[in-house]
């Protein structure tokens, strides 16, 4: 992503709707691929600091459903992302393990569509708008250290 992320993830008001949801996209690819690591720890602060915010809002359970419903719908894509069962307060825990026995562009991958899907439900139950401002709450800090990087590098 070029180096206006932080534009993009700061000032979406003034976009149609399905330019926020382009927009969030683009903010998960470019996330996901910055923050690819061989342990998988990195991809799961996304994870950690999003359900903190969506938890505020909808409870444990909540989030959890939602969850349990992004790995079903993203198992279409990815037969092999089978989490069914660990799909509980230990979910990241599982995601972890799943992410760690992938090679480092799968994982990535994965995780991309896994937050793609997730956050596609998330925006059809409380509206692309809302969501996208609890995913600049949730990673404020990561797409800063990201567009800074971008900004080195051009």
């Amino acid at each position: 992503m070029p180096s206006n992320l932080h534009f993009l993830a700061s000032n979406t008001s003034f976009l149609p709707m399905e330019n926020r949801t382009a927009t969030r996209h683009q903010i998960i690819r470019s996330l996901t691929t910055a923050v690819n690591s061989q342990d998988g720890s990195v991809a799961l602060e996304l994870w950690h600091n999003m359900a903190v915010e969506i938890r505020a809002l909808i409870g444990e359970a909540g989030f959890t459903a939602l969850f349990a419903r992004a790995v079903f719908l993203t198992r279409c894509n990815l037969p092999e992302l089978d989490m069914s069962k660990q799909v509980t307060t230990e979910q990241f825990s599982a995601l972890k393990l799943y992410l760690q026995n992938q090679s480092p562009q799968q994982a990535s991958h994965s995780n991309q569509l896994l937050l793609i899907t997730f956050t596609d439900v998330l925006a059809k139950l409380i509206g692309e708008a809302i969501t996208l401002s609890i995913l600049r709450s949730a990673w404020r800090e990561l797409m800063l250290i990201q567009a800074e990087k971008e900004l080195k590098n051009e």
